[in-house]
């Protein structure tokens, strides 16, 4: 058989050469179809790698105050939804994005704190207690509640609002301050003043119409045994809801006191003194010996026991009261252990001159902590 000249595709060649030629296009093409897809196929996965943002692991603790561990903390990257808890030893672990800044510690009823991470990839974490006002949180009988929560009939007074002056109770330096609290002084320095917060509820006077005293959650404790220099503020609790734990007791309502304590890791000692002048407001007005001698004169009267003698008996009565308050108080605060004390020492003339009081009182408040905080005593 004669061989022909293919002139399709290829030019001046033999069927047999052409054929061979085809073959080996072929074979290119089919390499090309199984190397190209998965050249192309790394090379897109190196590419994504390469866009992807790295990602570091950050580790570390969170503990209170005083050193114990804190479970159930939030650890967020701030900005960003990536975050975890501390577990029951305080611990966590988180993976981070690379360019991260600042990781933030949130716990409730603690300070929250952002710390940032630079190069960090191990944080120990202290946070610190959240300071509340006294007039943002008020203590009442059942426990501490926030007073733009609060609908009962509680007020709050703090010591910077309380009158100043010489007192030998406590509760006189609530008098003007509290709607409806009535307190009636008398003029003796060692008696004790007429106090009456829900209005009468009884026949009886004294005592009986007396508000229920809570001092430092101590209740039933005595009202004089607190020098005025060691409170910190007073609660005054007139409804219902508020004074039903203590039942019938504080059916004339509650009196809180909460006195001043060391605060954690921290230790004072303070002194406070006064000296002070009592006189009558208020003399009533009468005549004089002479005086009166004229008038009877005037009137054809004889004076019964004339000596001649000119005695006032106002100024024979009465007097311009000195008195002086000493106050001073010291207090520590440690992990475990709290405790506060305090001396105060009051000399109340009276405008009377056969009345005064003459007082020293002492007070110590000692707490202690145990088995790991969850016994206190």
């Amino acid at each position: 058989m004669k061989n022909e000249l293919l002139n399709s595709g290829f030019h001046n060649e033999s069927i047999r050469n052409a054929m061979r030629k085809i073959r080996l296009i072929a074979a290119f093409f089919f390499t090309l179809l199984l190397i190209v897809p998965a050249g192309y196929k790394a090379s897109a996965l190196n590419l994504k790698a390469g866009l992807q943002p790295q990602r570091i692991d950050v580790s570390g603790s969170v503990k209170d105050s005083q050193g114990l561990p804190m479970a159930g903390v939030s650890v967020v990257v701030k900005g960003t939804n990536t975050g975890t808890i501390t577990d029951s030893n305080g611990l966590f672990r988180l993976s981070v994005p690379a360019d991260a800044k600042t990781l933030a510690f949130s716990f409730m009823g603690m300070r929250t704190r952002e710390i940032e991470i630079s190069n960090q990839t191990t944080f120990d974490v202290v946070l610190s207690e959240e300071s509340y006002l006294v007039d943002e949180v008020v203590v009442i009988g059942y426990g501490r509640t926030a007073k733009k929560d609060l609908t009962g009939a509680v007020t709050v007074v703090e010591s910077k609002d309380m009158n100043r002056g010489v007192y030998s109770s406590p509760t006189q330096m609530l008098q003007g301050k509290v709607p409806g609290l009535n307190i009636t002084r008398s003029g003796d320095p060692s008696g004790s003043a007429s106090i009456t917060l829900r209005g009468p509820s009884t026949l009886r006077t004294g005592a009986a119409m007396e508000p229920f005293y809570v001092i430092d959650g101590v209740p039933g404790a005595s009202i004089d045994a607190v020098a005025p220099d060691d409170i910190v503020s007073i609660n005054i609790m007139r409804d219902a809801s508020s004074t039903a734990i203590y039942g019938s007791r504080a059916a004339n309502g509650i009196i809180m006191i909460t006195t001043r304590r060391a605060k954690n890791n921290e230790s004072y000692i303070s002194y406070n003194g006064y000296a002070a002048i009592e006189k009558v407001s208020n003399r009533i007005e009468m005549l004089s010996a002479e005086e009166l001698r004229n008038y009877l004169a005037e009137v054809n009267k004889v004076p019964l026991d004339e000596d001649g003698s000119s005695i006032d008996w106002q100024d024979e009565v009465m007097r311009t009261g000195v008195s002086h308050n000493h106050n001073i108080s010291f207090g520590n605060a440690s992990a475990n252990t709290r405790y506060s004390a305090s001396v105060n020492y009051l000399n109340n003339q009276g405008i009377i001159k056969t009345s005064s009081m003459d007082r020293l009182t002492a007070r110590v408040s000692i707490e202690q902590q145990a088995m790991d905080n969850r016994v206190t005593f």
